[in-house]
């Protein structure tokens, strides 16, 4: 499916427990209190299954289901998504940009060992 011109994207990334799904939980807090339409996922959660340790299988899962997911969404007529997932390479951010239909910004948080 081709990106709406207007469809936009935040990927919030960062290590296991910097708070991705927080920020993203607030993001679409923020969003519905100014009244826009939107969408958030923890895109964790679209690969949880026993994949026997195949992780080429557990990848290739997880970026299906995003591209169906994020696609059902914008053909509800949703412009905003806000997605956390914790990005380890150039290959798996290029992978989450031609899954997701939409102009996408990422942001990374970094955080102290402390605070994780």
């Amino acid at each position: 499916m081709p990106a709406p011109a207007e469809a936009e994207a935040v990927l919030v990334t960062g290590v296991y427990g910097a708070g991705k799904s927080t920020v993203v939980a607030d993001i679409g807090a923020l969003l519905e209190s100014r009244g826009v339409r939107y969408g958030v996922l923890d895109i964790d959660w679209l690969g949880w299954f026993d994949s026997g340790g195949d992780q080429v299988a557990q990848r290739r899962v997880v970026l299906t289901n995003l591209a169906t997911v994020c696609s059902s969404i914008l053909e509800q007529g949703v412009r905003r998504l806000a997605m956390a997932w914790s990005i380890r390479d150039r290959d798996q951010l290029e992978a989450v940009r031609v899954a997701v239909p939409a102009a996408l910004r990422v942001v990374r948080l970094d955080v102290s060992a402390a605070v994780v």
